[in-house]
């Protein structure tokens, strides 16, 4: 389905007129067609079904049809991921959104490399935004300002669990996540390359963050966020 962004309030049985990048969109990357069905999301983030009416050299009249109230929210995870080197990021953004996770914030860490620009962040936004559009989520994935591990707020997370990712910990996150304890919204920690120190372990710790182990093996940032990102949405509910 194609998926089409307007800044208006729509309302069922309306016709707009679509210019500027989405008309580009449209006319460009996809080659509608009068008559061609596709979904509209407006400033409210209400999705809606319409139809392709007209297109000329200067916009593309669209007649908005019934609301779509199916659209897939988003699951109440939030990750903390300490920025790994490259654009190691990016991809992972992608992948968190098109799952269904509500929020990453990414940290920066005693042991982060990566001091990622502000032009960094924005691409990440923008990733967000472009898989709204792909795998149809109801919100775009929260991208948060770059935040240091010991700056974290106190009220990040105060009704749910927040877990710290260890390697040493004694308990596996899968049998956390299956445990009577865990109580949503799931906040999920994932430290760099090297893992936490010692004093980020303790702050974690007296902020009522619950150590777990992924596994045996040492996994890169990005796959140890992914992993407990997926176990953590089936454990909310997702996929099925």
């Amino acid at each position: 389905m194609i998926r089409l962004f307007v800044s208006s309030k729509l309302e069922s049985g309306c016709a707009i007129s679509i210019t500027g990048s989405e008309y580009h969109y449209l006319t460009r990357v996809r080659r509608t067609r009068s008559g061609e069905k596709i979904e509209v999301r407006d400033r409210a983030q209400q999705c809606y079904f319409a139809e392709i009416r007209s297109i000329d050299a200067a916009q593309v009249e669209i007649e908005i049809g019934e609301q779509r109230l199916d659209a897939p929210h988003s699951f109440p995870l939030i990750l903390l991921v300490a920025v790994p080197k490259r654009k190691l990021l990016d991809d992972l953004v992608r992948s968190l959104s098109e799952i269904g996770a509500e929020r990453l914030i990414p940290l920066l860490t005693e042991r982060s490399v990566a001091r990622p620009s502000e032009s960094r962040l924005a691409r990440w936004r923008k990733i967000a935004k472009e898989s709204e559009r792909q795998c149809g989520r109801a919100a775009p994935l929260i991208v948060d300002e770059l935040c240091p591990f010991s700056a974290l707020p106190l009220d990040l997370n105060t009704e749910g669990t927040n877990i710290i990712l260890h390697p040493a910990a004694s308990l596996a996150l899968s049998a956390l996540l299956n445990s009577e304890v865990i109580r949503a919204p799931l906040t999920i920690a994932v430290g760099p390359e090297g893992g936490f120190t010692s004093g980020e372990i303790a702050f974690a710790r007296k902020s009522g963050f619950v150590r777990a182990a992924l596994g045996a093996s040492t996994l890169r940032v990005e796959t140890a966020a992914y992993t407990a990102a997926v176990l953590a949405i089936a454990r909310l509910g997702g996929f099925g």
